[in-house]
């Protein structure tokens, strides 16, 4: 079943600044972002000798996600058999591959996949070895060691063991998660809206703006990111060389102000509000995703995003300002005098 037909029937309901999926696994709120933004980071980190700690994120983000967000229910289910039907069918859906297995054999548990979300873009990364170690230590209970790993572009291979080691790695509780990503309906522009009138456009089971694959990123892994503190400032210099490429050069200044505020509240990080001055430029996001993670909620990742876009018009920017009080979040980027 493709995005479209959870929309259809009822499975994603989506507002402005907020997208709730309600396919198998419990409503959560969700976010959408560029795949080549967060490859192009990952990659940078991985050329600069930071493939542990991409590793370590994707980790800890996978072993937050599958011990707070899975209902009980699935966590009676065998493993296998969660992995190869139920998830395996959702990741599917959404475009995050084309084709995922898991099997056990003489106490090695080798993943296979197609067309791997990330994978597909940068190749060979750690971030995604840490992924399955976090979704397999979550569901077994144990740390895993990886065992060889084949990634390409088209297909990947990872075996794993499990250690002796408990898998521990504790975050927020559900119900507090869900009271900090409770957002107030709009009836502003959606994401059904952009798919409607071809600001989105769906082509199988993608999502693309302007040929560019978007897709559904559970946000606790830009707050890991973001607490980590890898090379920040390269995101904003990812981000100004993926719009560049997207957004018309001829556009007046308000035009792509007012782009950027449709494009984050249609992809789910709240409500947003821009004000231009002379010498800065206000975003004010209600609402914005927060994580699972125990540590503070971090939007580095989002703010450095948002920096490298409006460079396009006012190459000068830098972020002056940062502040997240009542549920708000007021980024300030001002011009160097």
């Amino acid at each position: 079943m493709r995005i479209a037909d959870f929309l259809r029937k009822g499975g994603i309901k989506t507002h402005a600044g907020d997208i709730v999926n309600r396919v198998k696994l419990r409503p959560r709120r969700i976010t959408l972002f560029f795949e080549e933004i967060g490859a192009g980071y990952v990659k940078a980190c991985e050329d600069a000798g930071y493939a542990a700690e991409m590793e370590e994120i994707g980790e800890r983000w996978m072993a937050l996600y599958f011990g707070s967000l899975l209902p009980s229910s699935f966590r009676k289910l065998p493993p296998k058999f969660f992995l190869n039907v139920i998830i395996k069918k959702i990741w599917v859906s959404v475009y995050l591959m084309d084709y995922f297995h898991m099997r056990e054999d003489a106490g090695l548990f080798e993943i296979t996949t197609r067309n791997e979300g990330l994978t597909r873009i940068v190749g060979s990364n750690s971030l995604m070895k840490g992924f399955y170690r976090g979704i397999l230590g979550s569901l077994y209970g144990f740390r895993f060691a990886m065992v060889e790993a084949e990634q390409s572009t088209g297909e990947c291979r990872y075996v794993f063991r499990r250690t002796g080691e408990r898998m521990s790695i504790t975050g927020k509780s559900r119900q507090l998660y869900d009271k900090l990503n409770r957002t107030d309906a709009s009836d502003d522009f959606t994401l059904r809206d952009a798919l409607k009138t071809k600001v989105f456009e769906m082509k199988g089971n993608a999502i693309s703006f302007r040929g560019k694959s978007i897709s559904p990123i559970e946000s606790t892994l830009f707050h890991l990111i973001g607490n980590k503190g890898i090379m920040s400032g390269c995101v904003a210099d990812v981000s100004k060389s993926f719009f560049n490429g997207i957004v018309e050069s001829n556009a007046d200044d308000i035009k792509k102000a007012q782009l950027l505020k449709t494009l984050l509240q249609v992809m789910g990080w709240g409500i947003v509000s821009i004000e231009m001055k002379a010498k800065e430029i206000i975003v004010l996001i209600k609402n914005p995703a927060c994580g699972l993670q125990l540590e503070k909620d971090n939007w580095d990742f989002l703010s450095q995003t948002i920096l490298g876009y409006l460079r396009i018009f006012e190459p000068g920017l830098f972020l002056s300002g940062y502040d997240y009080a009542g549920r708000r979040l007021k980024l300030v980027y001002s011009v160097h005098q």
